[in-house]
């Protein structure tokens, strides 16, 4: 129960800043949340325990467990480079509509 009342936050969390920061940074009709960090999700990280609290006992051999460190570092950095992506693709978008689009070669004239 308290695993779907995480996923409920973390949906109230990115609603949130969808309709209170997006319409700031992308303007109106956006199709990506911008301003969801993983700092506002770690209070609701309490309602998981229960979820990981009966698993037991785990022996887990120290090279395994590096291996899943490393895993976790590189989903990390996989995940923020495909948010920073549909970021940017975003941004562009709405430059092209706007039609406020700054070559490179323009660049030193402004």
């Amino acid at each position: 129960m308290s695993r779907y009342l995480f996923l409920v936050q973390v949906i109230a969390v990115v609603s949130i800043m969808y309709l209170q920061w997006t319409p700031i940074v992308l303007g109106k009709g956006a199709m990506i949340s911008v301003g969801a960090q993983g700092r506002y999700f770690t209070p609701f990280l309490i309602l998981l325990l229960p979820t990981v609290a009966n698993l037991g006992t785990l022996d887990i051999k120290d090279r395994v467990v590096n291996r899943m460190m490393v895993g976790t570092l590189v989903a990390n950095f996989l995940v923020s480079l495909l948010l920073d992506g549909a970021l940017l693709l975003e941004c562009i978008r709405i430059s092209y509509e706007k039609k406020d689009i700054i070559h490179f070669a323009d660049w030193n004239a402004r």
